[in-house]
């Protein structure tokens, strides 16, 4: 299990030994992060999707139910009861519609934009950190090697050193800042995240329980004497 903590910002500033190690460990940790949302984004639109199909089967299944209510026109008991059992079973099927298109709402699209904005950002932050860095190598080369020539030379190549260490010295605090903010953030997110949805099922048993035991027990009562 790799342990993340925020990179010190001190250490970011003198580019020690410390920092470039924290940040592989920070690198990985983003791979493996991105790796598991991938997973959880998936199964997550695997549930929303099955319980689409299980919305317009269920649809099929009440429809199925009227049409065998018109068979018993004749008997007004059996006709309105299952006209009756229809109208519970459509609240129920609300109910199911309404999780699964919360769920898309609040998890899936949440964990979409972690994904595809959040990560995706420091990402490119870091292909950005690792391009100045090469440049900040092969100008610390340059003007060494121009150390050995002559002054003018010597000089165009420490303003050159000059600029590309200020540079990349800018894009090391802010990948850095991004990196951190990404963590405290995600953190959480998907704390505040999964708390919503236990209470979207919260909501949804608790919707479903007043249907069931409160609302339905006239009718029910009523369709028994008969």
């Amino acid at each position: 299990m790799i342990i993340m903590n925020e990179i010190d910002f001190e250490e970011c500033l003198k580019d020690s030994p410390v920092y470039r190690n924290q940040l592989r460990q920070a690198t990985n940790h983003i791979d493996m992060l991105e790796d598991r949302l991938e997973q959880m984004s998936k199964s997550c639109n695997a549930v929303i999707n099955i319980g689409k199909t299980f919305v317009q089967e269920f649809q099929k299944f009440l429809k199925s139910i009227y049409d065998v209510r018109e068979l018993f026109a004749s008997d007004d008991v059996t006709f309105k009861s299952l006209a009756k059992f229809g109208e519970y079973l459509s609240e129920i099927q609300a109910l199911f519609s309404s999780l699964f298109e919360q769920t898309s709402n609040s998890v899936l699209r949440t964990l979409t934009r972690m994904l595809k904005e959040d990560i995706r950002k420091v990402k490119d932050q870091g292909k950005l950190f690792e391009r100045l860095s090469s440049d900040y190598d092969i100008a610390l080369q340059k003007n060494a090697d121009a150390s050995k020539t002559k002054s003018h030379v010597c000089e165009d190549t420490s303003k050159i050193l000059i600029a590309t260490r200020s540079c990349f010295g800018h894009t090391s605090i802010d990948y850095t800042y991004q990196i951190n903010v990404l963590f405290n953030q995600h953190k959480i997110e998907l704390i505040e995240l999964l708390l919503s949805y236990i209470n979207i099922h919260k909501a949804f048993f608790h919707q479903g329980h007043e249907l069931l035991s409160i609302d339905t027990e006239r009718d029910f009562n009523v369709i028994t004497s008969q």
